[in-house]
């Protein structure tokens, strides 16, 4: 993902990347987030605000799914592993004692 720098009070760089819908934010504190599920159009939209700071916090800002990027972590390593339901179920199986009765609930 490509990073570009902005002029804000706020906001240091900004960086999307259309293929994941995910939208990076470094603040000026150095505190880096991801926002997830972003539309294209909002990034543009972002990226084209008089006042991006106030764009971000009206219209991204607690309303997308949000992790911290930790220093050198890259956007995608923030998402959690997948596993694919046979190895849960199996796990599940196998974590079961003898002799107990076990619910589980599959979604």
């Amino acid at each position: 993902m490509q990073m570009q720098e902005v002029t804000s009070s706020n906001v240091a760089e900004i960086g999307y990347d259309p293929g994941t819908l995910d939208l990076v934010v470094v603040f000026k504190s150095g505190r880096r987030y991801l926002y997830e599920g972003v539309p294209p159009t909002e990034f543009e939209n972002l990226r084209a605000a008089g006042s991006i700071g106030n764009y971000f916090n009206k219209n991204i800002r607690d309303r997308y799914q949000t992790t911290e990027l930790q220093p050198g972590q890259q956007p995608g390593s923030a998402r959690p592993s997948t596993r694919n339901a046979t190895s849960i179920y199996e796990e599940l199986l196998h974590s079961v004692r003898p002799g107990v009765i076990s619910y589980a609930l599959f979604a």
